[in-house]
């Protein structure tokens, strides 16, 4: 097909160059709506053409921004902004996932509804504002339990309670510190036309049964209802790493599963992506297995990509998954290869406490061979902390091997050497 002259909306950017890459190279027009507070000048020279908004959630900017323009694709890379996209295309009638389903992506209640609602494996839960809402999950399940809030990624605002006394302390946390979030990732459209659904992100959380398994995730593109699957993704937990914090440190392509598990996997995340009405889009599927029993249920689901998931789908299977999302939000198979030839991990460094980074030795990294897309994300002065008390990570990189288990080694050992030289004093 040729390519050249499609224009394709991106709503979101970060500077990653690789994800117009391919597109431009195909003589495609890119177009950008982003929020002033995350323009930068050099954005200017990626793109055709560049509407920087007030707030990218007024929906009166969004509008005056696109109005009169012929795009024939919209997207997004980020979570922040995937309802955007459903409510640009609806404007415009482009494809997407349909207006009345995208919240079901950005609300975990709705998403626990959907499951729920057509049988999806899944956790039990209970929306509350307060402890006293949780009662009935403590009555049934007991401790552990699960609180979260309903919007959101990266392990932000998750933790694990072990009795009465964290449960309450940790609903009355989380809604305090969301009474008070900034930024993208918290945002909400606003004079829109139509109704959203969904309770308040910042009055609601959800309380939800502890379960157990391999974390495993896929991500998947979806083009006229039919998903496409990329290798399933493994998870190595904190307590393997020997530390207690809730963020995943290690995230391991391809697992080896046999084929009766695989099929298990996969069966669930396409049952999860019509439950959803996932479509002209990729999604991030998380689910727990259980090896012994062939368990499989559903986390959540994401209508975006997975962290370093391109990097990980080239270095392990050579497929172009930047261009498979445009093909995708065109309406076309995402064409992007998913037979695994190698093994890669991401590793993600947090620190160990909370505070004002004084010092991270991370030289060495660049040194190591099959090591790839080392990424920066915090610099001495920055305040880091725990993924627990709502931080992000400090930095993050990709190591390739030959075989699962010397690829798990080798990012388990550069990972500690990283954390161990993490030094923070007092904010």
């Amino acid at each position: 097909m040729n390519f050249t002259g499609k224009r394709i909306l991106f709503i979101g950017y970060r500077g990653k160059e690789s994800h117009l890459r391919t597109a431009r190279g195909e003589g495609m027009l890119l177009d950008l709506i982003i929020d002033a507070g995350e323009m930068r000048e050099e954005y200017r020279g990626a793109f055709d053409t560049v509407h920087v908004l007030d707030d990218i959630f007024d929906w009166r900017q969004i509008a005056a921004a696109v109005e009169g323009t012929n795009y024939d694709a919209v997207l997004t890379r980020f979570e922040d902004f995937t309802f955007l996209v459903s409510a640009v295309a609806d404007f415009l009638g482009l494809r997407s996932v349909a207006l009345a389903d995208a919240p079901k992506f950005r609300n975990k209640y709705l998403m626990r509804k959907a499951f729920a609602e057509h049988g999806v494996p899944s956790a039990d839960f209970q929306l509350v504002r307060s402890s006293d809402d949780a009662r009935p999950m403590v009555e049934k399940h007991g401790f552990p339990l699960m609180v979260k809030q309903i919007a959101g990624i990266h392990s932000k605002y998750v933790a694990r309670v072990e009795d009465e006394q964290g449960l309450r302390s940790t609903i009355e946390y989380y809604l305090d510190c969301l009474s008070r979030e900034t930024g993208t990732l918290h945002g909400q459209l606003h004079h829109f036309p139509k109704t959203i659904a969904g309770p308040d992100y910042r009055t609601h959380l959800l309380v939800e049964e502890c379960i157990s398994g391999e974390e495993l995730t896929v991500d998947a593109f979806v083009v006229d209802g039919k998903p496409f699957l990329t290798p399933i993704c493994k998870y190595i937990m904190p307590e393997e790493m020997g530390f207690h914090d809730h963020h995943l440190p290690i995230r391991i392509m391809p697992y080896n599963l046999s084929e009766e598990e695989q099929g298990i996997v996969d069966s669930a995340v396409k049952k999860s992506l019509k439950a959803l009405g996932a479509d002209f889009c990729v999604t991030h599927v998380e689910v727990f297995f259980n090896r012994a029993t062939k368990d499989c249920r559903l986390i959540e689901v994401a209508s975006r990509s997975g962290g370093f998931r391109a990097e990980m789908v080239y270095h392990t299977c050579g497929g172009d998954y930047d261009f498979g999302l445009v093909r995708a939000a065109l309406g076309l198979k995402p064409d992007v290869a998913s037979i695994p030839q190698r093994f890669a991990a991401v590793a993600e460094v947090f620190s160990p406490e909370n505070g004002i980074l004084e010092a991270v030795e991370s030289s060495f990294l660049e040194e190591q061979e099959h090591l790839y897309s080392l990424t920066q994300n915090k610099q001495v002065g920055d305040m880091v902390g725990r993924a627990s008390d709502g931080h992000s990570f400090v930095l993050k990189f990709l190591v390739t091997a030959d075989s699962y288990e010397e690829v798990v080694r080798r990012a388990k050992d550069l990972l500690l050497k990283v954390r161990s030289s993490i030094r923070v004093r007092e904010a």
